[in-house]
């Protein structure tokens, strides 16, 4: 999907979309039982990811303005600021409409001509890969431990992990969890889909309120917005790594 420009996948607060309750579902296994004596064994830990730790937000509005020769902002403001922007994030309208919808407007205002090149220059804009933080994430995978991506977005954002060429278990995005991050509501979410309590997973975070809404929920969060940050945390999970100090982060 197009990136926010401001270099932020976050609201400025989080919202959730009224949803019914769902009955919970049999899982078809017979709970085991262990001899006297014995403890269960620990969940295995999961790192999961902010996406914006690994995916440099790009300027796709910017250049949609340039390219139709529209004044600075104008694409931004009909796409970020419109309120079909946050339907989008909870789930309530589909990325594909909310385009349309940019481009309708943008036609309202520019002309159809301008309005399809902007849309065509802001919509190709994927961010830019985060290589040394990629790099750490991978070798975490090669360590053994469960990866997985949080995304305020649509289920696009996989197109764009498989973009970048990065790889985790599964991404989760807020138009399918029907809240955005950073409401603690979110982190849960992810764990409970995830089958954890949230203790076991570590949240690599790109900024401090969504540091916090992830220790609301009971998580193990910290900021991560450099390599050697995301290493040291990686090393609480038994992973000791360090990228490559040539390569840009």
């Amino acid at each position: 999907m197009a990136f926010h420009p401001g270099g932020s996948f976050f609201l400025a607060a989080p919202h959730r979309r009224a949803r019914p309750a769902r009955a919970p579902q049999p899982s078809g296994h017979r709970a085991l039982s262990l001899p006297a004596g014995s403890d269960p064994q620990p969940e295995p830990a999961v790192l999961l990811v902010d996406l914006a730790v690994l995916v440099r937000p790009g300027t796709g509005a910017v250049q949609g303005d340039r390219a139709a020769g529209l004044a600075p902002g104008t694409v931004e403001r009909h796409a970020y600021r419109h309120s079909s922007y946050e339907a989008m994030l909870l789930g309530l309208t589909p990325e594909h409409r909310w385009a349309a919808g940019v481009r309708q407007r943008l036609a309202a205002q520019v002309g159809a001509v301008p309005a399809a090149v902007a849309v065509r220059a802001w919509r190709e804009d994927r961010g830019s890969r985060r290589e040394r933080m990629v790099e750490l994430l991978h070798r975490a995978r090669e360590a053994g431990v469960r990866c997985a991506v949080l995304a305020n977005g649509a289920a696009s954002v996989r197109r764009d992990l498989a973009f970048h060429g990065i790889g985790v278990e599964v991404a989760y995005c807020s138009a399918e969890l029907g809240v955005t991050v950073p409401s603690s509501l979110a982190f849960r979410a992810v764990a409970e889909h995830m089958g954890l309590p949230p203790g076991r997973v570590h949240y690599a975070a790109a900024g401090p309120v969504a540091v916090a809404g992830a220790r609301e929920a009971g998580m193990k969060a910290a900021l991560t917005s450099g390599p050697a940050q995301l290493a040291v945390f990686l090393a609480e999970l038994g992973v000791q790594a360090q990228a490559r100090t040539s390569t840009a982060a």
